[in-house]
């Protein structure tokens, strides 16, 4: 009976937890679904200078979706930086798998001089802040003719060192005896690479595929510092330009943005679970 107590008790604080964490998605979704009056009338104290406080309905008696219609049919710049952002997202994506793939599995697997120093260096650049390798970045695209173009941000961001660390799991956690035998049977590196370890290792490779692709769709500063015209800004830098006057408008665009990150893990789930799972179990 104190088991079943207990057992109620914790899951009543887990949902209260979790409505915790969802309500900033429910409060965006209810806000896309208001009518202007309602809107201004919940958030008009904003754009007050005196003292006064916001307040929200959970279910509004009038419900509108012109949020919705703008976005997708009235608003071209918005299409603009959507593409922008997809470009980015999905650029760097395959550009970091595709680099960084060999790179894990070398660390993992491969016995060289400087590897310890060459793990440890990846560490640091991994833990460094934006602000600080940011004006080498800056002059390196300046130098390069990269600066205030998506390329630049592309190339940038394919060269990092977190998705390494996040597939290097995956491909440590492949028994070396697999190895071994692939090689007796003749297989050379290259066969072993493809046909053995990526299989293999596939949670990890899609879950650092997921996470780094929702790094780059909701890029900040990267796009702040390196892109000036307008026409190249992604989603995060377009969002914060609406004001209080359309204030739906922003609702209504950002939960189009977050589209695609539902999506992903809706599909990619358990993968990404276990992805994540290998980092821990790796030795």
């Amino acid at each position: 009976m104190k088991n079943k107590k207990l057992n109620i008790m914790v899951n009543c604080i887990m949902l209260i937890l979790m409505l915790f964490c969802m309500m900033p998605i429910i409060l965006l979704f209810v806000g896309a679904c208001m009518t202007d009056t309602t809107l201004l009338h919940c958030l008009g104290p904003l754009g007050e200078e005196k003292n006064s406080y916001t307040s929200w309905i959970i279910f509004p008696i009038e419900i509108s979706f012109k949020a919705y219609i703008k976005v997708l049919f009235d608003s071209p710049e918005y299409f603009v930086a959507f593409w922008n952002s997809m470009k980015v997202a999905i650029s760097v994506t395959v550009g970091q798998v595709v680099v960084g793939m060999p790179a894990a599995w070398a660390l993992a697997k491969y016995k060289f001089k400087g590897k310890k120093i060459v793990e440890f260096l990846y560490l640091i650049i991994m833990f460094l802040p934006f602000q600080t390798v940011m004006l080498p970045q800056y002059i390196m695209l300046e130098k390069l003719g990269l600066l205030d173009t998506l390329i630049g941000i592309i190339v940038i961001g394919i060269f990092q060192s977190f998705p390494v660390f996040l597939m290097l799991g995956s491909f440590k956690n492949i028994p070396d005896s697999l190895v071994e035998a692939a090689e007796i049977d003749g297989a050379n590196d290259f066969t072993i690479f493809t046909k053995i370890a990526v299989p293999l290792a596939t949670p990890g490779i899609i879950s650092s595929m997921i996470l780094n692709f929702l790094e780059y769709w909701n890029i900040v500063e990267q796009p702040m510092i390196f892109l000036k015209t307008k026409s190249l800004w992604t989603l995060s830098l377009f969002l914060p330009k609406i004001d209080l006057s359309n204030a739906r408008y922003a609702f209504g665009a950002s939960v189009i943005m977050i589209i695609p990150c539902i999506a992903l893990f809706r599909e990619f789930s358990e993968e990404l679970e276990n992805g994540v799972a290998s980092l821990g179990e790796s030795k």
